[in-house]
């Protein structure tokens, strides 16, 4: 199948956790929009969110995401997600597929965020890492390296989540050897990295997330992708995908994944 006639987005939060729509708004737009699948993929709990993000009751959560599903079944399939941090001890046989991502890196005995603002990032390159940035982002690539090795999951979440805030020099070779290190181990466990459009249609980047030198890796080294908006409005669900799929091809992939019922399938780009 063509990849624009059978859109999809497997990086979808509801007010389950953080996103400001319920399940059934996001499902009646993702209709809206000619989408074939979509997957809610809420954030799992952990002691640095607060209590914004469910309970942890897995069972109850992805029980309403079927119930609502097989209601709306006739127009689209929904699938039940996760997207994973490393602080939490999940029941994979409740979901349909699993989302690894990194949030917050572990240092010192804490656990500081990656993505909350660039002087929250400033200062934790300094009080822990004295200042090195590389230091910074081989923690956090070694983290990401652990955290897929532990939950072996299905799809891996926004790789170099924190450049956001253009505080990290990407261009250094030692960057960009650090990085392609960390896809190389990852890949061999799990071969599939979302190009997830959130830092483009929120005014972040201008890239998507990982960024084209990456995906290039991610390509030579036989991996695939997909393409996710990480949606928390319901408006976004193919936020900036023209984009992404220009960042596809760019970077030298053919064909993108799709979730079905019958599991991964991959749709060709036109």
């Amino acid at each position: 199948m063509i990849y624009n006639t059978s859109l999809s987005n497997l990086h979808t939060h509801t007010n389950f956790s953080d996103g400001k729509m319920s399940l059934c708004e996001n499902i009646e737009r993702a209709v809206e929009l000619g989408f074939m699948s979509l997957g809610i993929s809420d954030h799992s709990p952990t002691p640095m969110w607060g209590s914004d993000f469910f309970t942890g009751n897995e069972k109850e959560y992805t029980a309403e995401i079927k119930k609502v599903a097989d209601k709306y079944s006739d127009n689209i399939d929904v699938f039940a997600g996760l997207e994973l941090d490393s602080f939490f001890d999940f029941h994979r046989e409740y979901y349909d597929y699993i989302l690894a991502s990194v949030h917050f890196i572990k240092v010192g005995g804490e656990c500081p965020p990656v993505d909350w603002s660039g002087d929250v990032q400033r200062e934790t390159i300094m009080k822990y890492f004295g200042g090195r940035e590389i230091d910074y982002v081989k923690t956090y690539f070694s983290d990401f390296v652990s955290h897929v090795e532990n939950c072996r999951p299905d799809i891996v979440g926004h790789f170099d989540l924190f450049t956001k805030f253009g505080v990290i020099n990407t261009d250094s070779d030692e960057y960009r050897k650090a990085a392609r290190e960390a896809v190389s181990e990852i890949i061999k466990i799990c071969p599939r990295f979302e190009i997830n459009t959130g830092a483009i249609f929120r005014g972040y980047k201008s890239s998507v997330y990982p960024d084209p030198f990456i995906l290039e890796e991610i390509c030579r080294l036989g991996g695939k992708v997909v393409i996710n908006s990480d949606c928390h409005d319901g408006f976004n669900l193919n936020g900036a995908f023209d984009s992404a799929v220009s960042f596809a091809k760019d970077a030298g992939f053919t064909h993108v994944d799709r979730l079905t019922n019958n599991g991964f399938v991959s749709d060709e780009l036109d």
